[in-house]
C-alpha cells in the first residue's frame, strides 16, 4: 500500500485516536469545573454574622432582600408582603 490507498487506510484510525483524546480531555476539564463548582454551593462562614443584629435589623433586611428579589423577577412589591 502507498500514497492514496494508504491514507485511506489510515485516516480513520487517525480520526478515531485523535476523537478518543479530544473526548477524554473535555470529560476531565468537565469533571475538574464541576467538583470545583461543589464547594462554592456551600453556605458561606459570614452567613452566622446576621446572629448579632436586632430584630428591627433583620425585619429591614429581610424588607430590602424581598424588593430585590421582587424587582429581579418583576414584580416590583406588588405581591410581596412588607411583613415578610
Amino acid at each position: 500500500m502507498q500514497g492514496f490507498t494508504l491514507i485511506i487506510w489510515l485516516a480513520p484510525i487517525i480520526i478515531l485516536v485523535a476523537g478518543l483524546i479530544v473526548l477524554r480531555t473535555v470529560a476531565r476539564q468537565w469533571a475538574a469545573v464541576k467538583l470545583a463548582g461543589a464547594g462554592s454551593a456551600s453556605i458561606s462562614e459570614d452567613a452566622g454574622d446576621l446572629d448579632g443584629l436586632s430584630e428591627d435589623e433583620r425585619l429591614r433586611y429581610r424588607r430590602m432582600l424581598r424588593r430585590e428579589l421582587d424587582a429581579e423577577e418583576g414584580l416590583d412589591g406588588r405581591l410581596s408582603k412588607e411583613g415578610v
